[in-house]
């Protein structure tokens, strides 16, 4: 495989320089997250200083993980936690780095670091137009709750008057953003939000999970068939370990309930002090900071979380990787992780009964405990990886300095046999529809090679593939959130695009948008699918398991999906007919599918066209079925309630081909013969 982008070929670009700041690479969510951008921006024509501060004496550090990505960070030790007089030498040496470095990206983290970081731009680049791109991540705030009154006002003042310094804010969650609105630190347009993204590779190692368990168990002095709740945090205000203590003392009843706290802090000596704390005795275990989370998760039947705010939890999205049970409060940023009652179970912040209550319920039913847990496995692999997080860091620094920003959508286009005859019109309807978007043109070997078009990337087989081959190879080179797969013949109509971009992007839960498409040689339009089954699209789960039965879904032409979804549910089938159902099937249990009733495409039938004047056999269909059932087993964004039900799955397609389809096809021609007036053979 060979292939040509458009534009001259030539050196490679000078890297574009950032300065990443942190206040201190303690154990957390914000510094893996400046450790992972630093080491995994770096392939993508970034280079990255990462500045930090001095961790607290009983706050851990991920140090650990900056060794095992190659990152060296700059130590700036006058930047500490707590305000004091080592803030003006820091902010000083900040403002003689930037002025050295002189960083097209300065990007902050966190509260300490985006007030002295953000200060420091102001000081260094006094002159708007001679700043940096400034970019600051609330990884949660402290904006409310955390301090006395006048003091929060002071807080929500400076942070206020930093915001306008920067080019965007990053809210690592929809609820930490809608927060930042309603504090009027920021308007809603100032701030994206970007979703944490982890390397979750090592909690899904199943195959030695017992092992792993049973180990860490005998070195706590836990039994296996003891009922273990483990907090996974700080020992700091914020997370309540109190509380957490609370919930115990509730379970004591349960005589194999025992309890673990992981994780260390300011607060460790205090609490193991504590009356709830002595009460609970050798049912208790004080962990300690542990680097092996994900055996911490195999070893626990329930993560409990009982902090009083968070942004994006750490801890839960790690349990549910690990496919363990989790419990949490209600608070900050939790339910955009945790889906209560699908994935876990939620209480009120202030309510310990019925965070004991939760936990009781998933310590007396196991089963039910397993099943959320491996639903909240399936929903943090797809919405928290860390490739996800680089992709849209990438396309943000990208979109702010102005340079050739990855598209908001890509369109692939397979070219096989004679269509590149059509192949112009088509790259043109979507060219003119003034919408930032990438073309890609697959030559699956056409009978006339196909020639570089303006605005277009061509990627070229070395052989003749088949068509789901074809477009998957068009995928491996789409750099957009979006993608529309178009036949060479086929034409979007103008201002279609963007009714499919914004379509979907309103709608951050659905996987596909799907609009009408108008017959090209009848003037007709069809939309996909009939009224009955659109109307079943209201209900996700009712409506993936129908379209696992009979394809209701249409993945190409005006159809528009996320680029993420598509490769995690591994691309179009090896076909070339009938491709696209597997990738439907996995679709449809992943997100929601909205239809639209406005055309967006003209669709030009060939008489080579699968389902053109011809029938499909039903041996065909039932070797599609057969895929559909094998894409559902493998994809493991697809919940285990599709993987139960894979045996009437297969009954019902059966059935839908041997007897109602053939029952259909004969009714259908009953009636034509019967409006000619003749019988049916």
């Amino acid at each position: 495989m060979t292939s040509a982008a458009s534009g001259p070929s030539g050196a490679a670009p000078e890297p574009i320089r950032v300065l990443r700041i942190i206040a201190r690479l303690n154990i957390g969510g914000p510094a893996v997250q400046a450790i992972s951008l630093t080491a995994l921006l770096r392939p993508r024509g970034y280079e990255t200083r990462l500045v930090r501060g001095v961790e607290g004496p009983d706050e851990g550090t991920m140090d650990h993980l900056a060794e095992q990505l190659g990152v060296v960070p700059t130590f700036l030790p006058e930047m500490r936690r707590d305000p004091g007089r080592d803030d003006l030498h820091a902010l000083t040496a900040l403002v003689r780095m930037m002025r050295r470095d002189r960083p097209q990206i300065v990007h902050t983290h966190a509260a300490k670091a985006g007030t002295l970081g953000r200060a420091a731009v102001l000081v260094a680049f006094p002159l708007r137009r001679r700043r940096p791109v400034v970019v600051h991540t609330f990884h949660g705030h402290s904006l409310s709750g955390y301090f006395s009154p006048r003091k929060t006002q002071v807080f929500r003042a400076i942070e206020q008057v930093l915001a306008r310094s920067c080019d965007v804010l990053v809210a690592v969650s929809e609820e930490v953003r809608d927060d930042l609105v309603r504090l009027r630190v920021a308007a809603a347009g100032q701030i994206d939000v970007v979703p944490l993204g982890l390397d979750l590779a090592r909690f899904g190692a199943d195959e030695d999970r017992a092992a792993r368990r049973a180990a860490l168990r005998r070195e706590w002095g836990l039994s296996d068939g003891d009922e273990v709740v483990t907090l996974v945090a700080r020992l700091v205000p914020i997370k309540r370990v109190d509380r957490f203590l609370d919930v115990a003392g509730r379970l004591l009843d349960r005589e194999r309930a025992r309890f673990v706290v992981v994780g260390g802090g300011e607060l460790r000596d205090e609490l193991m002090r504590s009356p709830a704390a002595q009460a609970l005795g050798e049912r208790l275990v004080w962990a300690g900071f542990r680097l092996d989370i994900a055996d911490v998760c195999f070893a626990s039947d329930v993560v409990l979380l009982t902090s009083d705010n968070e942004g994006t939890p750490v801890s839960l999205i790690e349990a549910q990787a690990a496919a363990t049970a989790v419990v949490s409060t209600d608070v900050g940023g939790i339910r955009s992780v945790v889906r209560d009652g699908e994935t876990g179970l939620l209480a009120g912040r202030e309510d310990v009964d019925g965070l004991a209550r939760a936990t009781r319920a998933l310590l007396d039913d196991p089963e039910r405990a397993r099943r959320m847990g491996a639903e909240g496995r399936a929903q943090v692999l797809r919405r928290f990886g860390v490739e996800r997080l680089v992709d849209d860091i990438d396309a943000l620094y990208r979109r702010l300095l102005g340079r050739a920003p990855p598209p908001a959508v890509a369109v692939v286009i397979p070219v096989w046999d004679d269509y590149v005859a059509s192949l112009g019109e088509a790259v043109a309807s979507v060219v003119e529809q003034g919408v930032a978007s990438a073309v890609i043109v697959v030559d699956n070997a056409s009978l006339t090679p196909v020639a570089q078009l303006d605005g277009t990337t061509v990627v070229r087989a070395g052989e003749r593939l088949s068509t789901g081959a074809a477009r998957n190879l068009g995928l491996a080179a789409v750099d957009a959130p979006f993608v529309v797969f178009l036949d060479a013949d086929d034409v979007m109509l103008p201002g279609s695009l963007a009714a499919l971009t914004s379509g979907l992007a309103a709608r951050p839960r659905a996987a596909a948008f799907v609009m009408a498409i108008v017959e090209g040689d009848t003037g007709r339009r069809h939309r996909s699918p009939r009224r009955a089954a659109r109307a079943l699209a209201r209900l996700p789960r009712a409506f993936g398991l129908v379209n696992s039965v009979w394809s209701l879904l249409p993945t190409q032409g005006a159809t528009i999906m996320r680029t993420a979804d598509v490769r995690a549910a591994g691309g179009y089938g090896d076909r070339s007919h009938g491709e696209d159902w597997a990738l439907a099937s996995s679709l449809a249990w992943r997100g929601r599918v909205h239809f639209a009733d406005e055309p967006a495409l003209l669709y030009r039938w060939r008489g080579d066209s699968p389902g053109r004047g011809r029938a499909v056999a039903g041996a065909t269909l039932l070797a599609r079925a057969a895929l559909v059932r094998e894409r559902l087993r493998s994809d493991p964004g697809v919940p285990p309630a599709a993987r139960r039900l894979l045996g009437p799955i297969a009954a019902a397609q059966w059935l839908a081909v041997v007897v109602v389809r053939p029952a259909v096809m004969l009714a259908r021609r009953a009636r034509a013969s019967a409006s000619r007036g003749t019988m049916p053979r």
